[in-house]
């Protein structure tokens, strides 16, 4: 019997691995448990798949014949296959013995195969599988979350879990009706019942009629469900909150009543009572003695909760609510609001409310409960060890089990409750089972630390766990080019093994997968070369491993392999730089984020449209821009560009004396050069000729031969017509290769910088700069010298001096831990708000047919300092209105065209200093921006188009941005990074400066029985101009000094809000962007970072509108709508011919803004940070979201990670994308 898996790891002898037999359908999913293979590589281990084939050679011919109906094609499958695979995929219900019967040939003719074909495919073909079931693949357009009610987690179940048991000690099978059933939920032996009585596929779904089990596949122990049945009603624990405002009760008095520690009026009957009193046991027992048993009736515990929620009717709740609105105070109000918005919700989602009482406790699966398991146990016996989710399960099941003995034998009545108790806090353990532990305040700053080492440790471990994927050391290596890579043999041949396997196999190197591994794992020559032809053009992606923490675009790169022999990776010098692994970036770097800067992570594209999109957009030749603002990635390391100035440079001592060479030609110089009759840097007069118009002039230029060498190679290599003759400095090379790229594509571009980097290092060899050890000794290595050597600076100092000049170290190193949690915390809540920022629209205004708008654009200025100028803001920009030449009254630019750098000067050029143009503020697109509002995409330096992430792009490089400030300057850095967070999280305070309408006399007023100051300022003609100043105001002048007008008085004190509702939307806008480039600014003048990522953060602020009426709309008061829905409900309402609301615009921090998100799942994974931290938000979302019956639309790219769907950028926008209003009630699924 013959046995083989898909995917490989390594075995001792000692592993009892459960295997699975084959199923119908092939998917990724089963990957479940990844584990490393080496120390440093990583593959999927726990996928392991097996066909077990008899030998009834006959029946199985017949049934491959009768079954199949299409041509299958071995290039068509999308993994490596062999050909027992292929048979065992879809005929693994025959018996059948390959080695014994079958020969390849015979194979080939059942599964009509082209043998030719399968000899000639290349080993890098993707593979697909075409049928149908692959093809009809769902996708998930929307999900909607609500809450489960006793007969939908009925139809989930299987069978009822009525004991707690889980293994018979006596037969080592699972319990009967226990905890892990056969019976309930599936086998766990493969095509076998747990008596043995059925042993065989053949019998699929086949059920015994001695031990009750379907026969089935093992893997549906990772699907099936049971329930526990409970004897009373038990509350929710995640839904006490919601219950409280349901009910209108408080929720620790609704803790009280549900854990029998008070009970409920539920009738008062002739009493003086009322309907839902909370009364303590004492109370009730002197009403018992006052009026009797049967005058009023009072419960506690979830049965009294469940009748308080049949009695509630929600449409009178909402009248009455409606009543109480129109004249109560303003807390009222709000609860009464919160209360009619939870009413509302269940009557709009159908949920019943009697559901948030749980009848019946689900189980999950046992396949997926989380289980620790010890190092010394088998995988096979995994199960006989009970998890922590088991044991809660059990506690609930002997509980109710108690209750229900109980209750049967008639025990006393405070017993029975006693026992209800119980199970009331058995399922509360299982739902919530996180104790609150009190800490002391003592030991607060141990906690807090051992927090921030946990977090540490875990951001650590990013990108360690990937499949396929491997870590390594990086080196620069000047043999390779900008599009190779050196990869060393052991880790390709382990990522690679796979289709290594699979082209062993089917070039009839080996005859099945088993003896592939052995070949494999033996080094045999044909595995090398197999190897080769694995990798040849297979790309491979390569990141730098601090990557995995910030957000950073163009540090995920992919390259063609070339297998190497030492252990390292090598790399083209520049691409070191650009993934900033240099000598002095890799440093600091590693200082900052205190983990292996040095290393690179591997990893392969397994599909073909995975390697499509590394081809296409993750070569280096395609992200030469910085993504912060479009220009030139800073490429060039230092030895290029000493060497390409070392070329360059002259001798002026030549120059000085006149003794200058003359030469006809440049054939002629380079001849003379050959002959050692000039030098490299000797300044000589050539002869040039160049053609001018058909003509041919000629003139003597004073020069270098290396400046000739240095020009020779533009011009012979055909890429710039520009004519160098100075020394090559590194703001040079920038401009000659930017030059060049306004008229070639980056590719090209990409062969420029690859020969002036070739150039540069071998002259940079050349130079012997850099010193060596002959350069420390001066004459005799025996020479002696006079100079004091027992000393060191430090030893002529006192320890207090020694002490404060290194506290700057002392700062770097303290502060890295701050610095990386600011840094993470800014980069994690940018991501969750811009996730969903996607170019998915052409032009905005044309769809809907609006008339365009924008905003003016001019000079950034900050008190008379130019921030950033006009022409670099409008470049890239499309216009709103036509520009037209104010003195010649030409037209520039028309409307809703692109502006250029020529157009771009010519209205420079025409003295206008502010247009109309097209911006991301401006634009009317619902969840995202429309390509034209957005314009030039600065990481590719072209028009934007359909499916451009431009939020996580500007997550990536403010965050690159504020890293490479850091690197500089790290206390700049520092200072500039709580500035920048305080602004957009709304910390900032707005000084606005007061200043003076007349010159005069100042007299200052300062009274301490009222709340504001008072300035007097008299003029010439004694007339008095008084200024009322609040305490909390700067006052910037003094008491007797003389005002000038327009001097400032003093400064005003607002918040964004208060300014928003002064001065208006626009002013709000200018300010925050002008701040947030401030900043920048500030701390380097030489980074910039585009306005377009800037405006869309701004635009996420100021995308809210709080309601003060809502009219005749669905909206509440005082709620939070984005404005798309505002308008919506307003022109729904306008046309109905009924009141719209009434709303003002308000601007709201980074935090607040994830956390009114509309996609619920987004909510539920951001944690918050600082004051908005909590931990617990998950369970609140979800719950809030099942209760309220929400859908999420998936628009954004987390979201559609987390479900598992495709995201909605680049190639997954392809697909029309679904109404994000509606849901398809007739194309829903549970899940």
């Amino acid at each position: 019997m013959k046995k083989w898996s898909l995917f490989f790891k390594k075995k001792n002898k000692e592993d009892n691995i459960e295997k699975h037999s084959g199923t119908s359908e092939i998917s990724e999913s089963n990957v479940s448990n990844n584990k490393s293979v080496s120390e440093d590589v990583t593959i999927p281990d726990d996928s392991l798949t097996e066909a077990t084939l008899g030998n009834e050679s006959n029946t199985a011919k017949n049934t491959i014949d009768a079954l199949i109906d299409a041509d299958y094609n071995l290039s068509d499958f999308e993994n490596p296959f062999s050909i027992e695979d292929i048979v065992a995929e879809y005929f693994d219900d025959i018996d059948y013995n390959f080695n014994d019967t079958v020969s390849d040939d015979t194979i080939f003719n059942f599964l009509n195969i082209d043998k030719a074909n399968t000899k000639n495919t290349q080993s890098n073909s993707k593979f697909k599988q075409t049928t149908d079931k692959v093809e009809n693949v769902k996708r998930i357009n929307q999900i909607r979350i609500s809450l489960a009610s006793p007969e939908k987690i009925s139809s989930w179940s299987f069978g009822e879990v009525k004991v707690p048991d889980t293994y018979d000690f006596r037969t080592s099978k699972p319990a009967k009706d226990g905890l892990l059933s056969e019976k309930i939920f599936g086998t766990t032996t493969d095509w076998q019942c747990s008596c043995g009585k059925y042993n065989n596929k053949r019998y699929k779904d086949v059920t015994c009629d001695r031990c009750g089990v379907k026969v089935s596949n093992s893997l549906v122990r990772r699907e099936r469900m049971g329930h526990i049945e409970l004897v009373i009603p038990v509350v929710h624990t995640w839904y006490f909150k919601t219950i409280a405002l349901l009910l209108d009760i408080s929720q620790r008095l609704l803790e009280d009543i549900i854990y029998f520690r008070k009970y409920i009026v539920l009738n008062p009957g002739n009493t003086e009572l009322y309907y839902k009193q909370v009364i303590s046991d004492s109370e009730r027992m002197n009403l018992i003695m006052k009026y009797g048993y049967d005058d009023f009736l009072v419960s506690r515990g979830a049965e009294a909760i469940l009748e308080l929620l049949k009695s509630l009717n929600i449409e009178s709740e909402i009248n009455s609510l409606k009543k109480i609105l129109d004249g109560s105070a303003d807390y009222h109000k709000r609860r009464c609001i919160e209360r009619m918005k939870l009413l509302e919700s269940f009557r709009r989602s159908g949920n019943d409310p009697q559901w948030m009482i749980l009848f019946k406790i689900p189980v999950m699966p046992p396949r997926i409960r989380p289980i620790n398991i010890p190092s010394h146990v088998k995988s096979s016996d995994v199960e006989l060890y009970g998890t922590d989710i088991t044991d809660l399960y059990r506690h609930i099941i002997n509980s109710n089990n108690r209750l229900r003995q109980s209750i049967s034998h008639g025990h006393l009545y405070i017993m029975v409750e006693q026992q209800k108790k119980s199970l009331q806090e058995s399922v509360d353990r299982l739902f919530n089972n996180k104790g609150t532990v009190t800490i002391p305040f003592v030991y607060q700053k141990c906690y807090n630390l051992s927090r921030k080492i946990k977090d540490e440790f875990n951001f650590k471990t990013l990108g360690k766990t990937i499949d396929y994927s491997g870590i390594c050391e990086g080196i620069p290596d000047s043999e390779f080019s900008f599009n190779e890579c050196g990869i060393p043999k052991k880790i390709a041949l382990e990522i690679f093994k796979p289709f290594v396997a699979k082209e062993l196999i089917c070039y009839g190197t080996a005859y099945n997968i088993k003896n592939a591994i052995a070949m494999i794992d033996s080094g045999s020559p044909y595995v090398w070369k197999s190897l080769n032809k694995v990798i040849k053009n297979y790309p491979v992606i390569l990141f730098p491993r601090f990557c995995t923490r910030y957000a950073n675009n163009r540090r995920l790169l992919a390259f063609y392999p070339q297998l190497v022999e030492d252990n390292v990776i090598h790399l083209n010098p520049l691409i070191m730089k650009l993934f900033g692994i240099s000598r002095k970036d890799g440093q600091i770097l590693k200082s900052l984020n205190d983990i292996e800067s040095h290393l690179i992570c591997i990893t392969i594209p397994l599909n073909e449209k995975a390697i499509n999109e590394a081809e296409n957009l993750l070569f280096a030749k395609n992200n030469i821009l910085n993504v912060s603002n479009g220009h030139l990635v800073d490429l060039l390391i230092p030895e290029v560009i000493s060497g390409c100035y070392y070329l360059t440079k002259d001798e002026d001592n030549i120059r000085a004396n006149g003794n200058i060479k003359v030469f006809s030609s440049v054939n002629e110089a380079s001849l003379a050069y050959n002959n050692n009759i000039i030098n490299l840097n000797e300044t000589i007069k050539v002869r040039f000729n160049k053609s001018i118009n058909n003509k041919i002039c000629s003139r003597l230029i004073v020069t270098t031969f290396g400046r000739i060498m240095f020009n020779d190679l533009l011009s012979h290599n055909k890429f710039i017509d520009l004519e160098v003759n100075e020394p090559v400095s590194k703001d040079l090379l920038i401009n000659i290769i930017e030059k060049y790229l306004q008229t070639h594509s980056m590719e090209q571009a990409t062969e420029l910088i690859q020969a002036i980097s070739n150039l540069g290092l071998t002259y940079a060899t050349k130079a012997t700069n850099s010193p060596s050890l002959f350069d420390f000794f001066d004459g005799s290595l025996n020479k002696e010298t006079s100079i004091i050597n027992n000393k060191n600076h430090n030893d002529m100092r006192k320890p207090i001096d020694f002490f404060k000049s290194s506290q700057n170290s002392r700062y770097l190193h303290s502060n890295v831990l701050p610095f990386n949690n600011m840094l993470y915390s800014l980069s994690h809540n940018l991501e969750a708000i811009l996730n969903d920022v996607i170019i998915k629209d052409d032009d905005c205004f044309e769809s809907r047919g609006k008339e365009i708008s924008g905003i003016a654009i001019e000079r950034l200025n900050l008190h008379e300092e130019t921030i950033e100028d006009f022409k670099s803001r409008i470049i890239g920009r499309y216009t709103a209105e036509a520009v037209i030449n104010r003195y010649t009254k030409n037209v520039i630019i028309e409307q809703n065209e692109l502006i250029t750098k020529e157009i771009c000067c010519a209205i420079v050029d025409a003295g206008i200093t502010s247009i109309i143009c097209r911006t991301a503020l401006s634009c009317c697109s619902e969840y995202s921006i429309c390509a034209k509002c957005y314009g030039i995409n600065p990481a590719s330096g072209n028009s934007s188009v359909k499916g451009d992430a431009i939020g996580v792009i500007a997550v990536g490089s403010i965050a690159d941005s504020i890293l490479s400030v850091a690197i500089e300057n790290y206390r700049l850095g520092m200072e500039m990074l709580k500035v920048f967070e305080d602004l957009l999280e709304l910390r900032y305070i707005i000084k606005i400066p007061v200043i003076s309408k007349v010159k005069g006399y100042i007299s200052i007023e300062y009274s301490d029985m009222k709340v504001v100051n008072r300035i007097s300022i008299t003029d010439d003609h004694n007339h008095v101009f008084d200024y009322e100043v609040p305490k909390q105001y700067i006052i910037n002048v003094n008491d007797g000094s003389f005002a000038n007008a327009e001097d400032i008085l003093f400064w005003r004190i607002e918040s964004f809000n208060d300014m928003l509702n002064d001065t208006g939307k626009l002013e709000v806008q200018k300010y925050l962007l002008t701040e947030l480039q401030n900043c920048f600014r500030r701390a380097d003048k030489s980074i910039e970072v585009s306005d377009k990522h800037f405006e869309l953060i701004i635009r996420k602020m100021l995308s809210k509108v709080q309601i003060e009426d809502p009219g005749d709309t669905s909206l509440f008061f005082d709620d939070l709508v984005d404005n798309y829905v505002f308008e919506f409900e307003n022109s729904s309402t306008i046309s109905k011919g009924m009141k719209p609301a009434i709303g003002k615009s308000t601007i709201r921090g980074l935090s607040m803004i994830a956390l009114e998100s509309n996609s619920f799942l987004s909510k539920a994974y951001f944690k918050g940070t600082g004051i908005y931290y909590n931990e617990n938000r998950p369970i609140e979302v979800l719950t809030d979201a099942a209760v309220r019956g929400v859908t999420d639309p998936l628009v954004g790219l987390k979201e559609n990670i987390i479900v598992g769907a495709i995201i909605p950028c680049g190639s997954g926008l392809e697909e029309p994308q679904p109404n994000q209003n509606d849901m398809d009630t007739e194309n829903t699924e549970d899940i």
